[in-house]
């Protein structure tokens, strides 16, 4: 599973359950692979975001924001460019540019541990 991430990468991972109990029920393997990579290691749940979101089990836009870059100035230029992605996608629908963009700022706000 990590065998691609670079020294002092981020590791990302969709989950129920909160950033120990994830990181407890993985083998010791990718334990220590976390640890040897100096990964830092979050957890979202994606799910709990859709669901607050209107988003369903849609959860693509929610882990693109929240894979985002976390320097300020970055993430700014990351959202910007998900949210024209969005609007280009979903032009015509505008509850479901609504519920997408909701679904951007939700993982900032509230949802990484």
């Amino acid at each position: 599973m990590l065998k691609y991430a670079k020294p002092g990468g981020v590791f990302l991972l969709n989950s129920l359950y909160g950033r120990i109990r994830s990181g407890m029920n993985f083998r010791v393997e990718v334990q220590e692979q976390i640890v040897k990579k100096k990964l830092k290691f979050y957890v979202i749940n994606g799910y709990e975001v859709a669901e607050k979101t209107g988003m369903g089990a849609a959860m693509n836009t929610i882990m693109q924001t929240a894979s985002s870059p976390s320097a300020a100035p970055a993430r700014e230029q990351a959202i910007a460019e998900i949210k024209h992605a969005i609007e280009k996608t979903y032009g015509n629908g505008a509850r479901r540019v609504k519920q997408n963009f909701a679904a951007v700022t939700e993982p900032i706000e509230t949802s990484l541990n």
